[in-house]
């Protein structure tokens, strides 16, 4: 388990994780300005691929649907952690109807496995990194 340490005047709090990148973008998140760790928390509710793929978009109205996010917010953030972020390069195998981590990524931003299902059947063969597949999704939805 991956741990942060928030200390305020008042408090001092730890914030664990599964894995050392939902740490870090943890991190990052609460490093934005009117970002808190209660809502960085609320934002990683969706995976973090997802979240490097809206940001790279610059949705803010994909990342405005987490409460306590508004357009302003939302605008804040892709500002600033744009540039932060590399990005993911993992690959995918093209089998991506039966690919989990892909569905588990999509049906996380609230669609439906079967809706998924039938939008991905139609991702050209040169689309293979997760980000990739993701931006492809949300931009033919």
């Amino acid at each position: 388990m991956w741990i942060h340490t928030h200390q305020t005047n008042e408090a001092i709090s730890f914030f664990g994780f599964e894995d050392e990148k939902d740490l870090a973008f943890f991190e990052l998140l609460n490093s934005v300005n009117g970002v808190g760790c209660k809502t960085a928390l609320d934002i990683l509710e969706t995976p973090v691929e997802i979240l490097e793929s809206i940001i790279f978009e610059g949705s803010t109205s994909k990342l405005s649907e987490t409460p306590g996010i508004g357009k302003k917010t939302a605008a804040r953030i892709i500002l600033e952690l744009k540039p932060k972020i590399t990005g993911s390069e993992i690959e995918v195998p093209r089998d991506t109807e039966n690919n989990a981590e892909v569905l588990e990524a999509i049906t996380g931003l609230g669609y439906s496995e079967k809706e998924s299902k039938k939008i991905l059947a139609k991702l050209p063969p040169e689309i293979t990194k997760l980000e990739e597949i993701v931006r492809w999704f949300l931009q033919n939805t």
